[in-house]
This record gives C-alpha cells, sequence and structure tokens, in this order.
C-alpha cells in the first residue's frame, strides 16, 4: 500500500510540473506581429515558431493571422508567447497539415507537397527551406514579416 501511495504521489508532482499552467514552467515571452506580401495582409495564415535546437524546454509556438496580417504566437502550453531560443519561421495555411507531420509530406514520405497556390513564397512552407528565424529572448517580440 505504501509503495502504490508513494507511487502515485511521485506521479502527481511529475505531471504537475507538465501542464503549462504551473508557476514553475518555462517562462513566455510575447511574439506578436503583421504577415504581408506585397504590403497586402495574408489572413488565415498560421505563423509557426519551431525551435532550431530541441531542448527539454523548447516548444513550438504558433498564431493565425487576422484579416488585417496581425497574430500572436501561443504555445503548446497554451501560454501565450514562446520560451527564450531560436526559431524557424514556417508559415501554413490555417487548417493544413503542420511542416513536421506525416500528412504535410508525400506518400513515399518524400519532399512535402507544395500547394501551388500558396499566397506566400513556398520556401516559407518548409522547416528546412524557410530563410527566417527569429531569436525570442527575456523580451516581447514584434515580428514583421514582409514578404
Amino acid at each position: 500500500m505504501r509503495v502504490c501511495l508513494l507511487s502515485l504521489v511521485v506521479a502527481m508532482s511529475v505531471l504537475s510540473g507538465c501542464g503549462g499552467g504551473a508557476p514553475d514552467g518555462p517562462r513566455m515571452y510575447p511574439v506578436t506581429g503583421t504577415l504581408t506580401v506585397g504590403d497586402k495582409p495574408l489572413a488565415d495564415i498560421n505563423v509557426q515558431l519551431i525551435p532550431a535546437d530541441v531542448s527539454p524546454k523548447s516548444m513550438i509556438s504558433s498564431g493565425k493571422t487576422d484579416a488585417s496580417g496581425r497574430f500572436a504566437v501561443v504555445g503548446t502550453n497554451g501560454q501565450k508567447g514562446a520560451v527564450p531560443g531560436k526559431y524557424k519561421v514556417v508559415l501554413a495555411r490555417a487548417g493544413s497539415a503542420a511542416p513536421s507531420s506525416p500528412a504535410s509530406h508525400g506518400q513515399d514520405g518524400g519532399p512535402p507537397r507544395q500547394d501551388a497556390s500558396l499566397p506566400f513564397p513556398k520556401e516559407y512552407s518548409d522547416l528546412a527551406t524557410s530563410p527566417r528565424t527569429v531569436d525570442v529572448s527575456n523580451q516581447a517580440i514584434t515580428l514583421d514579416l514582409k514578404l
């Protein structure tokens, strides 16, 4: 009985740190901005910040652009912002598969499928080819993507 109780206490302690809402979770910093192509705002685009270096504290943050091209990112833990670190910026149509998911690749696992009607340069839709990076440090970031 003591072993079961001890196991339950340990499991609860471990899980309490994984919810993202805990005060001792990773510090998040606001990342907001606008996405435009040729001075035209792009709506319904997911702006994804994907960690360039994987660490125990790294997580993807993303936000969807509104009609004015504005966005604010939220981490996978549900908190607004991103943890400090270097990120690749990847764009996707709202509702499309994430760039690292199998659904975004060809049936043979080859290169990602490209949508010829993308409203932004297609290199931004792939983690391997996106030319844009952003460093999130201990302050709010405004990321204006003018493509």
